[in-house]
């Protein structure tokens, strides 16, 4: 018999501490600035600098995400660390799953698998886009999640209108930043 184990990583791929890859932008400072919260002497319930709030927050609880990863057990990973977020998860599992699921439903974000087997995530992104830009709608964000992260992926990625990269396996704690962020 053979068995395979996949067993997650709790260590970021990236040099960064939070594991997430973005565009320099002030939206991130900003968020930077008030999540990461230098400690209060006053008030002996503050974080310390550079610490997560791991409680979920309100906004949280009325997030509808679309999970698009083909590989059961990532997305099983993903979505019950979303829903342990208070999040709505719908999943598809390739490129036509995905494009059905976004034209036809309103997400908040979409968490997308660039390396799907029929069409890779950053086109159905680029598909995604088009649709909205046809149908006047505003933009969804959408993160690539990948386990290749390097300048030239990334650049491809926001290329194609995603709003950011962040390492697969996604954590906890960066799926609650890129979801505060968003």
């Amino acid at each position: 018999s053979t068995f395979l184990c996949t067993l997650p990583f709790t260590v970021a791929l990236l040099q960064d501490d939070s594991g997430v890859q973005r565009a320099v932008d002030q939206r991130y400072k900003e968020f930077a600035q008030t999540k990461f919260a230098t400690p209060s002497k006053s008030n002996p319930e503050s974080k310390k600098e550079g610490e997560m709030n791991t409680k979920p927050s309100q906004k949280l609880s009325e997030v509808r995400v679309l999970l698009v990863e083909d590989h059961r057990m990532a997305a099983m990973a993903v979505r019950s660390s979303l829903e342990e977020l208070n999040c709505s998860v719908d999943w598809a599992q390739d490129a036509q799953g995905a494009l059905n699921k976004a034209k036809s439903n309103a997400y908040d974000l979409i968490l997308m698998d660039i390396g799907l087997p029929d069409v890779s995530g950053t086109e159905v992104s680029v598909q995604i886009r088009a649709h909205e830009k046809n149908n006047n709608q505003p933009c969804v964000p959408i993160i690539a999640l990948t386990a290749h992260v390097d300048e030239a992926a990334q650049q491809t990625c926001l290329e194609a209108g995603m709003s950011t990269v962040i390492n697969k396996p996604a954590t906890a704690q960066q799926l609650e930043t890129i979801l505060n962020m968003f």
